[in-house]
């Protein structure tokens, strides 16, 4: 289940049989690509990092950095799709759950910037396209901070770092039980996280619970300054949920239209919340295609 060269992630879960359950998880994921995959590690100055890896080898290059507290399985929605003419390219983020190095690099530091930067390096490639839901969109931030020539297009789906999160939303996380989740807590947060008239794949979510039940989350990251977000010049695309609910969806567009010198557009996403590839897959789909391709 676990590949044999992966580093031992056991310091980021709560219990040995809890890991364990989480990367049976993570397995589950991945059986609902579609397309044929393969795992390889690549070496970064923080460890070992495990990256999905599908696509044409001669295809244009996309990575997708993760959103926070999960690992690359969560993509399936869109390498199911891309893969068809992409190549991709989907790290597991370190310290996060998936099979990479259990080390956690400041949020406050380049850190996770220089460890994104390495993937890049230890993937052979001088610079390509990115994509990152939330936490994964503050990753391409922190890789634009300190190495703006690695990227050539970016897109970013409900990203974190533009606005502190909600208070409100904080507040119920903590209520469901976030920080120390129980059995009931995935399916509360997955309906916190998605407010009506959104619904909820419950059997995604039972999927997934481990995950939620069993990693020590790691906190928010946190929003990044005006001088990080004008490194970005590369054509860049914002989307957002109308139905955002851990940030406030109209001041993420406001800043980011403000503050992002490569902006090509920005959109609110009808019908979507936070997990917007979730939610309304073929129109998120339609657009990266579109501007991965322009």
């Amino acid at each position: 289940m676990i590949p044999a060269q992966a580093p031992d992630t056991t310091s980021l879960y709560r219990s040995a049989e809890g890991q364990r359950q989480a990367m049976a998880a993570y397995a589950r994921s991945l059986q609902r690509l579609k397309v044929p995959w393969a795992s390889r590690f690549v070496s970064t100055r923080f460890g070992e990092t495990h990256v999905l890896t599908a696509g044409p080898a001669d295809g244009p290059t996309v990575i997708l950095p993760h959103g926070w507290n999960t690992n690359a399985g969560g993509w399936w929605p869109v390498i199911n799709d891309l893969a068809r003419s992409f190549r991709v390219y989907a790290p597991d983020t370190v310290g996060q759950a998936g099979w990479s190095a259990p080390t956690r690099p400041s949020l406050r530091g380049p850190g996770l910037g220089e460890w994104l930067a390495d993937v890049v390096d230890g993937l052979g490639l001088a610079e390509a396209a990115f994509v990152g839901g939330s936490g994964g969109a503050w990753l391409i931030l922190k890789l634009v901070d300190v190495a703006p020539e690695r990227v050539c297009r970016a897109v970013l789906l409900s990203p974190a770092g533009l606005v502190r999160p909600r208070l409100q939303f904080l507040l119920r996380a903590a209520t469901v039980g976030i920080l120390r989740p129980n059995e009931h807590t995935p399916l509360r947060y997955a309906r916190l996280a998605a407010p009506p008239p959104l619904t909820v794949d419950v059997k995604l979510v039972e999927e997934g619970a481990a995950l939620v039940r069993w990693h020590r989350t790691q906190l928010p990251p946190p929003r990044l300054a005006d001088r990080t977000l004008r490194r970005l010049t590369a054509p860049t695309l914002v989307l957002v949920g109308e139905h955002e609910c851990i940030f406030d969806r109209d001041a993420v567009l406001r800043r980011a239209r403000r503050q992002i010198p490569g902006l090509t557009a920005a959109h609110r996403v009808a019908g979507a919340g936070h997990n917007m590839t979730f939610e309304r897959p073929d129109e998120v789909n339609a657009r990266l295609a579109e501007f991965l391709q322009a």
